[in-house]
């Protein structure tokens, strides 16, 4: 029986963090060999509002927009919520580097947000899910 975790890449492009006042692009992530990117965007309590965006890249240096690839503004009152970009790597048509774009206001607290990606149907078996500890029962 195959499992989730070995179907999938994991890879981090925010981690855990109580952020304010905050606006940045995470490390590119080369989607070499998959056929899907679902990034996640985490909101635990927040006083602010919360942007994200995708955008991608052939050369992992020159980034661009996808179109279609941001959510909805989280608001301050958005507590314990998340957001899904899921983003189709057809071959030709989309770039094989992707990047996230998180944006959070300047609240009195802030946003606890973090935001890992999902790479997904892969060409082959990935060797290494991205996680730091794979528990199997």
């Amino acid at each position: 029986m195959q499992r989730l975790i070995e179907l999938i890449k994991l890879v981090m492009a925010y981690v855990p963090l109580l952020r304010d006042n905050f606006s940045t692009e995470s490390s590119g992530i080369d989607t070499n060999g998959f056929d899907g990117a679902m990034f996640v965007v985490e909101v635990g309590v927040t006083d602010i509002t919360v942007d994200f965006k995708v955008q991608e890249s052939d050369n992992d240096s020159d980034y661009t927009d996808v179109s279609g690839a941001a959510i909805t503004q989280l608001s301050g009152t958005d507590d314990n919520k998340y957001a899904v970009v899921d983003v189709t790597l057809v071959p030709g048509s989309r770039k094989r580097y992707l990047r996230g774009v998180l944006v959070v206001g300047d609240g009195t607290n802030g946003a606890n947000t973090s935001v890992p990606c999902l790479l997904y149907r892969a060409d082959a078996r990935p060797t290494v899910s991205g996680a730091e500890e794979v528990v199997k029962v």
